[in-house]
């Protein structure tokens, strides 16, 4: 019984380690830092599979019309919504420029996310460098693209 115990507190004092540890964490700026003087800027496809989203879909298209980031295109495949998925995301056309919306085209044997996925990459541009698949209940902050070009053009020299 007694080696019960001391189990129970060594697991207990390494539960407390790890999360003063993790609190610890939480307080440092852990986010990624645009690199300023970075120039490239490679076309990004933003693929967003969508069903029976409208209550969604809207904030996310909201957080893209916001990037500063100018190379990219939004491709919006609607896999079979039964409300007004499409409607909403194609009332964006105005506001982000190269906006696509796509119905989900059927494949023998495939179905659902995977099928949409498919659909939507098959309607990149030929030019496209990235592919960003992003779900449709998601938002993107205000500097995410840029952000997330230069990190990786960074740590890819």
């Amino acid at each position: 019984m007694i080696l019960f115990y001391i189990i129970s507190v060594f697991v207990l004092v390494i539960w407390i380690l790890t999360f003063i540890k993790g609190m610890m964490e939480l307080s440092r700026n852990t986010h990624l830092i645009p690199i300023a003087d970075s120039k490239y800027r490679p076309k990004i496809s933003i693929i967003i599979p969508a069903r029976n989203e409208e209550k969604r879909i809207g904030y996310l298209l909201k957080s893209i019309e916001m990037q500063r980031y100018e190379n990219f295109e939004v491709i919006v495949v609607d896999d079979n919504s039964e409300d007004n998925t499409f409607l909403i995301a194609s009332s964006f056309g105005e506001k982000i420029k190269n906006l696509r919306v796509i119905k989900s085209a059927f494949r023998y044997g495939w179905c659902g996310k995977n099928a949409a996925l498919v659909s939507g990459f098959n309607e990149i541009a030929s030019d496209s460098e990235w592919v960003l698949f992003i779900d449709a209940d998601c938002e993107l902050k205000e500097n995410a693209l840029v952000t997330i070009s230069d990190f990786v053009f960074k740590n890819s020299l």
